[in-house]
């Protein structure tokens, strides 16, 4: 009993200087879902190394050619059982522009809960993004929550970012995330981005898209894992992008 009590009154605590720090943050960059933007998960396999390439296109109201392009290939390691740390490399493409490699990320994921030990596993992602095209350097940093109910999984995921620049802002996006657990090999569900713009001003700008979702994993026979999720999504107001088409594959060993 006083065992589950410390544990309880430790992630209180936890998610308490969660919140302080997340509103430390609230000294208003440009949060925007991206085409390649993707679901992160509380979950870290320790000692193991992930190589991850997923990308996006999407259609933009308003705009001519073929739309924006994106792909990001990483490469990540469970240092700890509960940090997991990648380094990611953007490549985007925007209509009528050509192709570059525009930013450089470093991200962190945290485990503030031991997988299936509370009511939901809670986590935190911590970036450091070096934007090449323009030149400045970011932080991103919010809360991963992830439930699971029988044979269903629901993922939250909420960012700040922050333009290391005077005067910059602080703007909120966020993921979310259904998927039906049944054949590991093709499990479906929903996927959905948005953002709320600045902190400072939260509600004056809406940009959210969703729709089906496409899951797979499977173990080789060498023991290591494949993964794979993908999702067309639509957008559901005038800031989002009318259409974008995602995916994401994973491919995991131990080291």
């Amino acid at each position: 009993m006083g065992f589950h009590l410390a544990c309880n009154t430790s992630l209180r605590t936890t998610l308490i200087a969660l919140v302080l720090a997340t509103s430390a943050l609230a000294v208003p960059s440009q949060a925007h879902a991206d085409p390649a933007s993707k679901i992160y998960l509380p979950q870290v396999e320790h000692r193991e190394l992930e190589l991850e390439l997923r990308g996006g296109w999407e259609n933009v109201r308003g705009t001519a050619g073929n739309g924006a392009h994106q792909y990001v290939f990483d490469v990540g390691y469970g240092v700890t059982p509960r940090w997991f740390t990648e380094l990611a490399v953007f490549y985007s493409k925007s209509p009528g522009a050509g192709g570059q490699i525009d930013e450089v990320k470093s991200e962190n994921i945290v485990l503030l809960t031991e997988p299936g030990e509370h009511w939901m596993d809670v986590g935190v992602i911590a970036e450091l993004v070096h934007n090449r095209a323009e030149g400045i350097n970011e932080i991103e940093f919010g809360p991963l929550f992830q439930k699971e109910f029988h044979r269903e999984q629901f993922n939250v995921n909420f960012e700040l970012e922050r333009e290391l620049v005077s005067g910059a802002r602080t703007r909120l996006g966020y993921g979310l995330q259904w998927k039906h657990r049944g054949n590991p090999r093709a499990e479906f569900g929903l996927q959905g981005f948005g953002e709320l713009g600045d902190v400072a001003n939260l509600g004056d700008e809406h940009a959210f898209k969703v729709g089906p979702a496409l899951f797979g994993a499977a173990r080789l026979a060498s023991g290591h894992k494949l993964k794979y999720d993908g999702a067309v999504l639509i957008g559901v107001d005038g800031d989002a992008a009318d259409t974008t088409v995602r995916f994401q594959l994973e491919y995991e060993f131990p080291m």
